[in-house]
């Protein structure tokens, strides 16, 4: 995202910085010291022995660099790591496969989300623990929903930010999904445009019409 510090930030948990229910709860595993060589030693502990590990990547975007970088990291770390670039259409539908890599499954995927959808537990996906009936992946953590539906039930805000901090830290030790950062879309305006109301934009209404050209 370049090397302007205010288009992006790398010390984030499960919900956007702006978020109410954002917090430094159970980061510390994101935030500590890192080391390669302690990452290799603790991969053959965990008993690793060089199965291959297929990475989903989606192709000709921008994103196609996340997963550059993440192959880069696991390859040194010591994965035997297939690196898998597909357009998004074809990603889509491969990581909804259940089967084995060596049937056309995979092991990890990167990708970049609008924040809108991470804004609090009603709409985050990547710490659901429903396992099967929810996203790819297919986490089961049974505390995780739980909290989801205590977060519902907490009658203000201090409640919910509470809960919300437990399930990002249960999140976070479960691996549900691992936030590296996030960024800032920028959009030029001319200088001539004025009372723009903030915020994000919207899309025309769909009708079985043609879309009609507007006056400049």
């Amino acid at each position: 995202m370049g090397v302007d510090p205010d288009g992006w930030r790398g010390d984030v948990g499960v919900f956007p910085v702006e978020s109410s229910m954002a917090s430094n709860a159970g980061l510390e595993p994101l935030r500590g010291a890192r080391s390669i060589e302690a990452a290799r030693k603790r991969l053959v502990e965990a008993g690793y022995s060089g199965e291959k590990v297929v990475l989903l990547s989606p192709a000709g975007s921008n994103l196609s660099q996340i997963g550059h970088v993440a192959a880069e990291l696991f390859r040194h770390i010591g994965f035997n790591l297939e690196l898998v670039e597909l357009d998004l259409g074809a990603l889509v539908q491969r990581r909804n496969s259940v089967q084995p890599v060596s049937k056309g499954g995979w092991s990890i995927t990167t990708g970049a989300p609008a924040s809108f959808g991470f804004i609090d537990p009603a709409v985050h996906q990547f710490i659901r623990g429903d396992g099967e009936k929810g996203l790819f992946g297919w986490p089961q953590v049974p505390r995780l929903e739980e909290l989801r539906n205590a977060w519902f039930d907490a009658v203000d805000v201090g409640g919910r930010k509470s809960i919300a901090a437990e399930m990002q830290t249960v999140a976070i030790e479960e691996v549900t999904y691992v936030p590296v950062g996030s960024y800032r879309n920028y959009t030029a305006l001319r200088a001539d445009l004025i009372d723009r109301i903030t915020g994000l934009p919207n899309l025309l209404g769909y009708s079985a019409e043609p879309l009609k050209r507007l006056p400049h």
